[in-house]
């Protein structure tokens, strides 16, 4: 009998224990560093995750990836009826479909079903903005034609995005810093280099909340997207 009390009591602590520890995670910062570079044909993200005041922490590099085009051949051309060989004949076996007025009026309407959740899911976007807290953003670039008279028309544009894209966004977050962006222009060579470093952090808590609203919001909209496709299909 005594050892069933000491059993429960040992059982309550520790699950005390556990609660408080959830419950101070919750309510503890979650810390994000990015990092962003591209040196000559270098282009590399690390990504770094701290919590729990930074005794938790998560690392994710990306290295840098080449991406090849295939050409395609240049020997076949498209038409409407179907695709033209090299030898001149014609193969008819893909034929354009044509949607029914029933059918289209399906497709408009999960085509606006799903602009609508869309625009849902965007709003919910901000809000959850509207709790990350940044405390470093720097972002600076050097490009260059090999031309004066490009590289400075390029360099103009670039700091219009940049201007353009560091305001919309922090129009939504609480900044705690000065942002710190330069565009150095490269006139006697060809050149596209970039830092980007940013550090924000957010409570646990309105991530979870976030979460847990987003995941709602797709499965109770996921079923009329999917009744929406059956019906199209069926038709």
């Amino acid at each position: 009998m005594r050892l069933l009390s000491w059993l429960l009591i040992i059982s309550i602590t520790l699950l005390v224990i556990v609660l408080i520890i959830i419950i101070i995670f919750l309510f503890t910062h979650l810390r994000v560093h990015i990092e962003a570079n591209r040196t000559r044909e270098k282009d590399e993200i690390r990504l770094d995750i701290y919590a729990m005041f930074n005794i938790i922490h998560y690392r994710i590099y990306i290295p840098s990836v080449k991406v090849y085009i295939a050409q395609k051949n240049k020997n076949k051309t498209e038409t409407e009826a179907g695709i033209t060989q090299p030898n001149g004949t014609v193969d008819n076996k893909k034929k354009p479909k044509f949607l029914s007025p029933k059918s289209n009026k399906r497709s408009t309407e999960v085509a606006m079903l799903l602009l609508h959740n869309i625009k849902n899911l965007y709003q919910l976007l901000l809000q959850a903005l509207g709790h990350v807290k940044v405390d470093q953003l720097i972002w600076k670039s050097r490009i260059g034609t090999g031309d004066a008279a490009e590289t400075g028309v390029l360099t103009g544009i670039a700091w219009s995005v940049k201007s353009t894209l560091i305001g919309y966004i922090t129009s939504y977050i609480q900044l705690y810093t000065i942002p710190k962006m330069d565009i150095a222009p490269s006139f006697h060579e060809t050149k596209l280099e970039t830092t980007f470093r940013c550090i924000f952090r957010f409570r646990v808590i309105y991530g979870v909340v976030i979460g847990i609203r987003l995941l709602f919001r797709v499965l109770k909209n996921g079923k009329k997207i999917w009744r929406g496709f059956q019906s199209k299909a069926s038709a």
